[in-house]
């Protein structure tokens, strides 16, 4: 299950967080990419 929320963070303050509820978690790896935004951006006419 997934879960996405929106937050403006400061970047160099941008951190992954890894758990597991009732046993143990081993993590082989781990993949990040940069992703555009889905909002267009808009000039003001």
């Amino acid at each position: 299950m997934a879960a996405v929320a929106w937050h403006e963070y400061k970047p160099q303050n941008l951190n992954v967080s890894l758990f597991s509820k009732g046993g143990d978690l081993v993590v082989t790896r781990v993949t990040a990419w940069k992703m555009k935004s889905i909002y267009e951006i808009t000039k003001a006419q």
